[in-house]
């Protein structure tokens, strides 16, 4: 038999044969490819009752600054947070961040000391510790004010609405 076809034949045996080894196969390791995944859900003890709520995650205010706080007192209310020169430089973004009840924004103005407003396009319905996206300013004018007009929505409580700057 020509060496060739002996080395090929002796490849064939070689891949066919299996080998066993006793005991149980111990599964591999698994490597959590996504650390950042929540967490699961809390397990619930007490049927009767629901299961808690997960933990939200909260806003990191991390560089902004609180430019003011107003609380809806009725059904509809219409406040103005002042800006004033002390508070620093004239921010160049806002946001407006809502807290302890759900709130309808009807009307939102951006005032500068020159007289111009910016209106930001839009009827605002905000969940309960929810914010807007972040509105850009004319960096060539200086803000005086922030005016809006708002209502709790039906069965909601006392809302906290915050404009933060940055």
């Amino acid at each position: 038999m020509p060496p060739s076809i002996w080395f090929a034949s002796l490849l064939l045996v070689a891949s066919c044969t299996v080998t066993s080894s006793p005991g149980p196969r111990n599964p591999p390791p698994t490597y959590d490819s996504n650390p950042s995944r929540p967490p699961p859900p809390p397990v619930n003890d007490h049927p009767d009752r629901p299961p808690p709520d997960r933990p939200r995650p909260g806003w990191d205010s991390t560089g902004w600054t609180l430019l003011g706080e107003k609380t809806v007192d009725g059904k509809t209310d219409q406040e103005q947070v002042d800006f004033s020169q002390k508070m620093g430089a004239p921010p160049k973004r806002i946001t407006v961040l809502v807290l302890d009840s759900d709130l309808e924004m009807h009307d939102m103005r951006v005032v500068y000391t020159s007289g111009n407003e910016f209106k930001p396009t839009g009827r605002h319905y905000f969940r309960e510790n929810s914010r807007t996206r972040v509105i850009e300013l004319s960096s060539a004018e200086i803000l005086r004010a922030v005016q809006f007009k708002y209502s709790n929505l039906p069965g909601g409580g006392r809302a906290r609405v915050q404009v933060w700057m940055q």
